[in-house]
């Protein structure tokens, strides 16, 4: 009985995947050149602040339906002692964030309120 019951959660996993995170990738400003955030599938982030390709904040991130929370780790701009909560909506190739909370004044000026776009 065991084994058919492991045989099944892992049959499982294929017949019935997990939905793709709509988050993960390379997101450009709009009308900030060079800065990017990546998000990445094992839910961690970076943001290039000016396209030198280094990261200038990295951190985690978590999901809850359509709400992000943001906690930055290391980095010269980081704020590792606030994390940010915004509210998001994709679209195709877009996303838009809207601060819930954030007391990061350099985090929700680059993010509140603004629609990337997907590299």
């Amino acid at each position: 009985m065991n084994t058919i019951l492991t045989s099944l959660l892992f049959l499982s996993t294929f017949l019935y995947p997990q939905p793709e995170n709509p988050l993960v990738g390379t997101w450009q400003h709009p009308e900030v050149q060079g800065l990017t955030i990546v998000l990445e599938a094992d839910m961690s982030y970076g943001v290039d602040g000016d396209g030198d390709g280094i990261m200038d904040v990295t951190g985690t991130y978590e999901i809850e339906e359509q709400t992000i929370k943001l906690h930055d780790k290391s980095g010269a701009n980081a704020c590792t002692d606030a994390d940010g909560v915004y509210t998001f909506t994709v679209e195709v190739d877009k996303i838009r964030f809207e601060k819930k909370e954030d007391s990061c004044t350099d985090r929700a000026e680059a993010l509140d309120g603004v629609t990337w776009k997907k590299q």
